[in-house]
Order: structure tokens, then C-alpha cells, then sequence
């Protein structure tokens, strides 16, 4: 059978698109055996560099906090350590004088034992939600546990600076409560993100942490003022209290 050369080009003209488009959708194999198409592979290569980009830490994951808050506390354990064997090894000049209360004496142990409830609070709540939820990390409890472990840690300081008569030990409490403040405000800043409503456990607690911690730091604060003006005028004895 002849065709006319009209005849051939109205042929070709049906035929080719059909098979082009079968072309584009033959079936590939991919390594892992599943059969999919070149539409299914660009959407696969597509999504895979999304994952790819995406950052394994972020300022608004909670886990990133949690990991700051790990390392600020397991590192603050360590100097207020050093700071114990220092003040028990190096310095053999034991005082003969009666313990010196610090300033604010009073309002800081209130404001410390609220502190340690709510942290107590907020491990209890770590802990459960460890448990409940479905993709956990491990950092939840950890940052919880050290977080109230450095604040117990910083009572007993305050404790063994009034038996050794030096309020100016104060200052290295500083920075304990600098780093809950701004962590509490990290956290404040990521729930305000996330839209999660205020009236949950999480938030009420971590708003009251970071209320706490902001006035304990303004105490000392005001202890390591008063402790400079002193000894600027008449010595190394200060005995203040609220």
C-alpha cells in the first residue's frame, strides 16, 4: 500500500505527539525499586532538596534552646566547682567572724524556693511530655534537670558566701539568672511564634521561670552595688539585710 506525500505528513503528524508522550512517561527504575515516572522524579529530586535545606537546628525549634540550655548550665556547674575549690584549697584565711547575711537576704530565699517549685514544675512536665510525645529528644529532660540542678547549686553558693563573710562572691550568681532570662525569653519568643495559646502548662511556666530568674538577677544585681560602694569607703565587711 502506497501513500501520497500529503497522506504521509498527516500521519506523521498523528503518530508523533503519542509517542513523544509516551516517551516522557516511560516508567524509570530507581535504586531503591520503586518504579515511578519523570514527573514522579523531578517531584522526588524536588522534595529531597527541600529536606536537604532545611537546617538541622533553628531558632524556633524548642530543641535548640534546649540545647543551649544544656550546655550554658553544665558549663555554669563547672565554674561555681572551680570557684568551691578555690575558695576551699587556695584560700587558707579562715574567718573568725560570725556569718554576714547578704543583702536582700530575705526576698532572695523567697524568690529561690519559687524558682526551685516551678523548675521542679517544669522537669515534671518535660518528663511527661517526653513520654507522651511522638518524636522525642533526648535534650527535653536534660535541659530541665540541669536547669534546676544550677539553680540548687546557686542557693548553696549564696548559702557558703554568708559563712565566708564575702558578698562579692555575688557577682559569679550573676550570670546563672542571665543565662534563665534569656533563655525563659528565647522560649516566650517561640511559643508567641507557634501561636500556642498562654493559658497552657508549658507557657504559664515558663513565663513565671523567667520572672522569677529576672528578679533574683536584679537582687544580686543590688547586693554587688552595695558590696562595690562599701568597700570603696571602708572595707571588706558588709552586713545588709532586708
Amino acid at each position: 500500500m502506497t501513500l501520497s506525500l500529503g497522506r504521509e505528513v498527516t500521519v506523521l503528524e498523528e503518530i508523533l505527539p503519542s509517542r513523544l508522550a509516551n516517551i516522557a512517561e516511560w516508567p524509570l527504575k530507581v535504586n531503591n525499586g520503586i518504579t515511578t515516572t519523570v514527573a514522579g522524579m523531578e517531584a522526588y529530586r524536588s522534595s529531597s532538596s527541600e529536606e536537604a535545606s532545611t537546617p538541622a537546628l533553628s531558632m524556633e525549634m524548642p530543641k535548640t534552646c534546649d540545647l543551649f540550655a544544656t550546655a550554658l548550665h553544665g558549663l555554669w556547674l563547672w565554674v561555681l566547682l572551680l570557684v568551691f575549690l578555690f575558695r576551699g584549697l587556695c584560700t587558707r584565711s579562715a574567718s573568725s567572724r560570725p556569718a554576714s547575711l547578704l543583702p536582700a537576704h530575705n526576698c532572695r530565699s523567697v524568690a529561690v524556693l519559687c524558682t526551685t517549685l516551678i523548675q521542679l514544675a517544669c522537669l515534671a512536665e518535660a518528663i511527661w511530655k517526653f513520654q507522651e510525645s511522638a518524636d522525642p529528644h533526648i535534650l527535653l529532660i536534660t535541659a530541665a534537670a540541669l536547669t534546676l540542678v544550677a539553680s540548687l547549686a546557686t542557693a548553696a553558693f549564696y548559702h557558703a558566701t554568708e559563712k565566708w563573710c564575702a558578698p562579692g562572691y555575688v557577682w559569679v550568681c550573676l550570670w546563672v539568672w542571665v543565662f534563665q532570662v534569656g533563655l525563659g525569653m528565647w522560649r516566650v519568643w517561640q511559643i508567641a511564634r507557634s501561636g500556642m495559646r498562654m493559658t497552657l502548662v508549658y507557657p504559664c511556666l515558663t513565663f513565671a521561670n523567667t520572672v522569677t530568674a529576672a528578679f533574683i538577677l536584679s537582687l544580686d544585681l543590688y547586693t554587688v552595688m552595695l558590696w562595690e560602694m562599701y568597700i570603696s569607703v571602708k572595707g571588706d565587711h558588709i552586713n545588709l539585710d532586708l
